[in-house]
């Protein structure tokens, strides 16, 4: 599966929760053709929310993620470097560095799956 595929699972899809452990963020998000969709971010997740950029290292992140909870993504784009996606003015970017090893993100729709 390609990353458009991946792209096209995204756009659409309307982020239903944020899901916090110790060591990844997971956005859970509904649409329609799709039963569920999850993104988890193993690196670091950085994002402009409400004008303000922001990452796992500032005051108040979590709760500028929490803000996008039933907001949809209009926007996807996904290379060897980064995944990025909007919901109006707002975007989530996660560069994959592999500072936390081999994986960056994961993206799982209904029974298909994608690794970065």
């Amino acid at each position: 599966m390609s990353n458009a595929d991946a792209e096209e699972s995204l756009v659409g899809a309307e982020i239903s929760a944020v899901v916090f452990t110790r060591d990844y963020v997971q956005l859970q998000l509904e649409k329609q053709s799709e039963l569920t969709l999850g993104v988890t971010f193993i690196d670091n997740p950085a994002g402009l929310v409400a004008g303000n950029w922001t990452t796992r290292q500032m005051d108040g992140w979590r709760d500028r993620l929490c803000d996008l909870i039933g907001r949809t993504i209009e926007f996807a784009a996904i290379d060897e470097q980064r995944m990025s996606f909007a919901l109006g003015d707002d975007r989530i970017d996660l560069p994959f560095d592999k500072e936390f090893g081999p994986e960056s993100a994961h993206l799982n729709a209904n029974d298909r799956w994608w690794v970065w």
